[in-house]
Formats: C-alpha cells, sequence, structure tokens
C-alpha cells in the first residue's frame, strides 16, 4: 500500500514539475524527487496527492496504515481485521485514485 501510494505521488510530482506553464510548475519545484523521503512528507501528505483528503478512501487508506504501523511497532491489536479482505479493499482504493 505505501509503496503504490509513493509511487503514484512520485508521479503526480513528475508531472506537475514538468508542465510547460511556469506558475503550475514553480510551487512544485520545492519537491526533491532525488529526496527518499520527499522532503520530508508524511504519509498523509503524500496520500493527498491522490485522493481527495477526508474523503472515504482516504480515511479507510489512513485506518489502514495507522493499523500496519502499530503492527509495525510491535503494539498488540484488541481489534482483528482480516488481511484477504483488507487486500481487496486497498485495491478497490487503488484504482479509484485520481491519478490512475
Amino acid at each position: 500500500m505505501e509503496t503504490e501510494i509513493e509511487t503514484d505521488s512520485r508521479s503526480v510530482i513528475e508531472e506537475r514539475q514538468s508542465h510547460t506553464d511556469w506558475k503550475t510548475h514553480r510551487v512544485w519545484m520545492l519537491f526533491n524527487l532525488g529526496d527518499r523521503r520527499l522532503s520530508g512528507l508524511r504519509f498523509e501528505d503524500r496520500l493527498s496527492l491522490v485522493l481527495e483528503k477526508g474523503s472515504k478512501n482516504w480515511k479507510r487508506t489512513m485506518k489502514f496504515y495507522q493499523i500496519s504501523n502499530q503492527i509495525a511497532h510491535g503494539k498488540l491489536l484488541f481489534e482483528r481485521i482480516d488481511v484477504s479482505e483488507a487486500i481487496q479493499e486497498f485495491f478497490k482504493i487503488r484504482f479509484s485514485m485520481a491519478w490512475n
């Protein structure tokens, strides 16, 4: 999930940086695509480049991200998740992304 959003957000930035209209591309030049962490952009901000912030899919993706972070940092969850269901839902979200 994170990798897909990272790739898509980089594509959005790259496309905007190459825009021929200076008024459009000048702001996007602030982002250094050579920077592994996209100049410190949080996951939430990268996600907002490819999904409307606050939308149902954005909120659901953020929930998956928070759960995966809890698991990655060894925090046990009281909430159980069906991984195969989560994967299917993410693919639905993935194909709804504006950048797609």
